[in-house]
């Protein structure tokens, strides 16, 4: 039918040459020209209906028992079966048309195959449907038609009419067209049509063979050939007795069995009929059946019609993997289940034998290709084997060689001889095989439609991997732990119905071995935790997954349901591309996602990652990829429903899984390798997970979440994160601002992507400033966090003031990954808007205008050091103001005038000036007075200056405080700025340069001890302080010296030898606010039965100002006693009126130099002594002196009767003898 438009395929090929890809070994069937309907080469594609017919063929009335049809064929279709190794469906299948013509009708019809009159009952009529007479096919017990015997292929299983699997054989049919059985489709009418046991005796018939495809995508890319005709011969037989034997049964009772021989007969080449009658003899008097008739006559005839030609020994496909030959890319081997020797491939070889009975002795053969060597010649273990005809035996070989070498190709064959004479019988069958320790890829899956393995296959070729498929009947051989760990990958492809509802992949999948009590789903989970990853390929089959059937009990959501008024499918529009830069999406075009199965839909079902055990993901892979130990990763959502992803990846232990649910090995969605748009099928085939290296063994890895592993920086700061979203939290950014953008992180070989896109479904820029609809996506790569990248932030608008739109809004997404594929995001959205986008306050800074009043009454006066926080160890931080001294006018104040025209603000712009006076009060009123803190606020329109009067002195000269200003400013944003200070330090008008002003503390002893157990060396300190007058010159010297006030005016060797005596000593360089502490040694004083006197002369210099004082000192009798020295070792009351005086003794010396003094220009010494007065005592004026001396005593804290005592008993004599001028 070439010349048929639509009908241009099949021809007559020769197959003796050429390369003959399609066939077994490449090896011609027929070796000779044939009718192919396909191609020994090529094969066939989609939607043939192709065919090829014989002239008409004229069957005789008379003269012949038989006219036969006999030709050879070879068939390679498309077909399923399930685990059984039952037939479920005939896909691309052949078939016998007929037209013929008898008595003037014309008649048309498709051939079933031939029958047998086992009752030569002969043809029987009945009344069809339609009303028609046809000749029906007998049933004699019920269970089908008990005459026809069907042609087609697999028939022993079941009524198969058409040819699709002869088995990778050249096969015969032999069709007895005096006794064809036929569907008869002459009406129109199917309903009428009838299966008819007839004749075409006296016909006219034309014969037509038809091959048929669908459109599944499966056909001669799956290395299918298609169907080819030979040896066509149409005969007319009149058989002739050859020979007829009879053997007498006895002692066979109702449904026994017994096998009888017959006999021997010597057959020639040709066609034969035999047939077989067996005679029910009910005539034998005494047996249980004597004059019984025959309950079932059906069974007493069999007739078979066999072919000379076919009575060798059939060598079958042989337990070889069928991807060893595969057409489309030949697999390979594992060399040794875990490296085990023992145990390595086991084979096995079917036979079938011919008519003629015979012992055959099979032998398996193993060369290596590679080394040229004969490694392995072996009978079967179970040889050698006796068949009868047509019987079915099975040839065994465990473990037959282990000497499998990596890398190395291997020719494996099979042949039979007969045990007889050793000759040779029947086919031989050989493979070649490369065998591998390490093998890229394990696909555990039978065969499915529309291509989808051979494009696994071809993209596995493309990218130099190698693979082995595993039917579902060989995973109880292959599928086990030993063996799958020669494997880097698993994959468990798309399955289609029959594959799931027939072949049971999934009841199969979670089956649990007898051999080592796993199942495969166990086996599966086990070695993603050693290191291996599984790729699973989901279809909308979630009964069909529950429960717990596959890895981690995966669940799916159904998403197949669509009619004419709703389509729940997941369409392009729903779906979210979660990381478009992950190794497995990376360049991939996903808006080639809108026409995939023909824009109709992406997936028909949602991965579930809403699961919650921690068996199930995303708990298993220690949860998603943005908590600290998660490693789950959606990169293809369903955007309506969050829970739902197509295609996620999942680290486990040393290994993982990548799951989706569409149909990637269907053309209609992926690419093949190195497509230019979307190669996704060869993505995933190439990826592999990795464990997150955790190297300091913490449970967490190093390339952590965002905030503990890496942090995304704008221009360089890191954003304020917020931990309700999980992310960074909306900020604003500046009108047309330009960002750098990068990330932090400890860990080496992280690289960057960044997306931007609208957050409001508006338009923004993109990173190179131009136009970013809704919906689009720009993107950029780091390669490294040094370089950040960058952009520029606005949208145009003429109404803005800024010529950018305000509140424009973009989504940034940051992508880091390694070489490996360990993935973390994280995302902050961005919006124009320059109000809150200022987030540096501003800057507050004032200066004092100079003007005549400034020039006239204003002076520098020092810098001062203020706290003004702490930093990040809690230490304080310092700043430096300016101190100034502020003359009051005549007028009694001073008005200054400042301005804050140096503050600034680099965002919003100030919007106003605080101006705070603190401390404004009068120097007197310190601490008296409750609000001594004044503000004043000036908007930005009133301008920056603003005055100030000064009226209230703050130092006297003795004391002062000072008088603190501060200014601070506020944007629009509402930020304010620190505060700038400025200190003032008032004085009246005629306040000049002060004479130093010295607070002196005390004269004391230093030896440690108390007052009434003085060691022989006294030494007489004086200290003090300096409160004012130093300025900023630091040079105030105090010098002090004993009863020589000429020192002071001598040279500096005169001083020194003074000072080693002990009699003089001096500091200078004095500042305000420090302290002095200046000694001299006053020992020489103390005399042993009288007390003495001394003179401190005091001088104080700063620059021109010498202020100098006297200060008159006493000394008392110094006893020489034990007791007096020695209290502690006396008991008489006198002695401890020796401690007493002692301790007042010591309390009279510091009394009398313990005056505070503010020098000012005093003298007084022992020469300003008179009768009536001890002034130099503390100021009691005439007084009697006793009482004097009481009195000073008490008012230090003593008892009056102890102060009395000692006046009575000691004072009164040295006032005597003072005043008679003794001492």
């Amino acid at each position: 039918d070439n010349d048929v438009n639509g009908s241009e395929n099949g021809d007559r090929l020769d197959d003796s040459s050429g390369s003959n890809s399609m066939l077994p070994q490449n090896v011609g069937i027929f070796n000779s020209h044939a009718y192919w309907l396909g191609h020994p080469d090529e094969g066939y594609g989609d939607n043939w209906n192709e065919s090829f017919s014989l002239e008409p063929i004229p069957v005789g009335e008379s003269g012949a028992d038989f006219t036969y049809l006999t030709f050879d064929y070879y068939a390679e279709g498309d077909w399923l079966e399930n685990n059984q190794g039952q037939i479920l469906a005939e896909r691309d299948v052949a078939f016998l048309e007929i037209t013929w013509s008898k008595n003037g009708e014309l008649f048309n019809g498709i051939v079933y195959g031939s029958w047998t009159d086992l009752n030569e009952n002969g043809l029987l009529l009945n009344r069809g449907p339609g009303g028609n007479l046809y000749h029906y096919c007998e049933d004699f017990d019920g269970n089908g038609y008990d005459e026809v015997e069907y042609f087609g292929d697999h028939s022993d299983q079941y009524d198969s009419v058409s040819w699709y699997d002869s088995e990778s054989l050249m096969k015969s049919v032999t069709l007895d067209l005096t006794h064809i059985t036929i569907l008869n489709q002459t009406n129109d009418d199917s309903f009428t049509w009838t299966e008819e046991c007839t004749t075409l005796a006296g016909s006219e018939v034309e014969l037509t063979w038809r091959f048929r495809s669908n459109d599944d995508g499966v056909h001669g890319n799956a290395g299918l050939a298609g169907f080819a005709v030979d040896n066509i011969r149409v005969e007319e037989f009149t058989f002739e007795d050859d020979g007829t034997y009879s053997v007498p049964v006895t002692g066979m009772d109702a449904s026994e069995r017994q096998k009888v021989t017959i006999t021997n007969h010597t057959f020639t080449s040709g066609i034969y009929k035999i047939d077989v009658n067996t005679i029910f003899n009910n005539s034998i008097i005494g047996t249980p059946w004597y004059n019984q008739s025959e309950v079932n006559v059906a069974n007493n005839a069999s007739s078979i019609i066999l072919s000379i030609a076919s009575a060798d020994i059939t060598l079958m496909q042989p337990n070889v993997l069928d991807c060893a030959t595969d057409i489309t890319y030949k697999c390979v081997y594992p060399a040794n289940p875990d490296g085990d020797f023992s145990k390595s491939h086991d084979f096995s070889l079917p036979l079938l034998n011919g008519v003629i009975a015979g012992e055959y002795i099979i032998t398996m053969k193993i060369v290596d290709l590679t080394t040229g060597a004969t490694v392995l010649e072996k009978t079967s273990d179970n040889g050698p084997f006796n068949l009868d005809p047509h019987n079915r035996a099975t040839a065994n070989w465990s473990s037959p060689y282990s000497g499998w070498e990596d890398g190395h190709l291997y020719n494996i064959s099979f042949s039979a001889v007969l045990g007889s004479d050793g000759e040779k019988s029947g086919n031989d069958r050989y493979f070649e095989i490369l065998f591998k320790d390490e093998i890229d890829v394990l696909i555990l899956s039978n065969p499915t439609d529309q291509n989808r393995l051979q494009r696994v296959k071809l993209d596995l070729e493309s990218m130099g991997k190698t693979y082995t498929q595993l039917r579902v009947n060989d995973w109880v051989n292959y599928a086990t732990p030993d063996w799958v760990e020669h494997y880097d990958k698993v994959l468990l492809p798309w399955q289609t119905d029959y594959n799931v509802v027939y072949g049971n992949y999934y009841d199969m999948l979670a089956e649990t071995r007898d051999s080592d009590g796993l199942s495969l789903t166990t086996t599966l989970e086990q070695y993603m935790h050693a290191g291996g990853t599984v790729q699973m390929h989901l279809g909308p089959y979630r009964n069909n997954y529950m429960p717990d059937q596959l890895p981690f009990g995966i669940d799916i959501a159904m998403r197949n349901q669509f009619n004419f008024t709703m389509d729940n499918r997941i369409g392009y529009d729903n779906i979210s591309i979660e990381d478009p830069f992950h190794p497995i999406l990376e360049d991939i075009d996903t808006s080639a996602f809108a026409i995939a199965h023909g824009g109709d839909y992406v997936a028909l079902s949602g991965l579930d990652n809403a699961q919650v055990a921690n068996s199930q993901m995303p708990q298993v892979c220690g949860g998603r990829i943005n908590e600290p130990t998660g490693t789950f990763h959606t990169l293809i959502r369903d955007s309506d429903n969050p829970t739902q992803s197509l295609l996620s990846v999942c680290n486990y232990y040393s290994g993982g899984l990548i799951v989706t649910t569409m149909d990637v090995e269907n053309p209609s969605l992926s690419e093949s390798y190195n497509g230019t748009s979307i190669p996704l099928l060869s993505r995933m085939l190439d990826f592999h997970l990795t464990p997150y290296v955790d190297s300091d063994g913490n449970g967490e890895p190093d390339f952590g979440i965002v905030r503990e592993g890496f942090q995304l920086t704008i221009n360089g700061q890191q954003p304020i994160f917020d931990n309700g979203l999980g992310n960074y939290a909306y900020t604003a950014i500046r009108s047309n601002a330009t960002l750098d953008f990068s990330f932090t992180s400890d860990v080496d070989g992280i690289f960057a992507d960044w997306t931007l896109e609208s957050g409001n479904n508006d338009s923004v820029t993109d990173w190179n400033g131009d136009i970013l609809d809704a919906g689009e996506l720009s993107s950029i790569h780091q390669e490294n966090k040094e370089t950040p990248v960058s952009a520029t932030f606005c949208v145009s608008d003429i109404n803005s003031d800024t010529g950018c739109k305000i509140d424009a809004q973009w989504v940034l997404k940051l992508y880091l990954h390694n070489e490996l594929g360990h993935t973390r995001t994280t995302q902050i959205t961005l919006y124009t808007n320059d109000i809150d986008a200022d987030s540096t306050k501003p800057i507050a800074n004032a200066s004092i205008i100079s003007n005549s009043v400034a020039l006239e009454n204003l002076e520098f006066s020092e810098t001062k050091r203020v706290p003004i926080g702490v930093d990040s160890n809690n230490d304080p931080v310092y700043a430096e103001y300016p101190v100034y001294l502020v003359r009051l006018s005549e007028s009694g104040d001073t008005t200054l005038s400042f301005t804050a025209e140096n503050s600034s603000d680099v965002g919003t712009g100030i919007k106003e000036f605080t101006w705070t006076i603190v401390d404004d009060v009068q120097v007197d009123m310190v601490g008296q007075v409750s609000d001594t803190k004044h503000t004043f606020v000036r908007p930005v329109g009133a301008g920056p200056e603003w005055s100030y009067t000064f009226k209230n002195v703050t130092s006297n000269g003795i004391q002062s405080n000072q008088i603190r200003l501060e200014l601070q400013v506020v944007d629009y944003k509402g930020l304010t700025s620190e505060k700038f200070r400025m200190f003032f330090v008032v004085v009246g008008e005629l306040f000049g340069d002060d004479p130093p002003v010295v607070d002196t503390d005390n004269l004391f002893t230093t030896d440690g001890q108390r007052f009434d157990a003085l060691e022989a060396l006294d030494i007489l300190e004086i200290s003090g302080t300096i409160t004012g007058g130093a300025e900023e010159d630091c040079n105030v010297r105090v010098e002090i010296s004993l009863n020589d006030n000429t020192i002071f005016d001598k040279g500096d060797a005169s001083k020194t030898t003074q000072k080693q005596l002990g009699m003089y000593d001096q500091i200078s360089g004095l500042c305000d606010g420090d302290s002095y502490l200046l000694s001299l040694n006053i020992s020489h004083l103390y005399d042993e039965n009288e007390g003495n006197t001394g003179d401190v002369y005091v001088r104080i210099s700063e620059g021109s100002y010498v202020i100098e004082d006297t200060i008159a000192i006493f000394t008392l009798p110094r006893p020489t006693d034990n007791c007096a020295q020695d209290p502690d070792s006396c008991e008489s009351s006198e002695g401890s009126n020796a401690i007493l005086f002692g301790g007042v003794a010591g309390i009279i010396l510091l009394l009398v130099v313990g005056v505070t003094l503010v020098l000012k220009n005093r003298i007084g010494s022992k020469e300003d002594l008179t009768e009536d007065s001890i002034e130099v005592f503390g100021g009691v004026e005439q007084m009697d002196p006793i009482e004097a001396y009481v009195q000073q005593m008490v008012g230090q804290g003593y008892e009056e009767s102890v102060a009395r005592q000692y006046a009575e008993q000691y004072y009164a004599q040295y006032y005597e003898q003072q005043r008679r001028g003794n001492g």
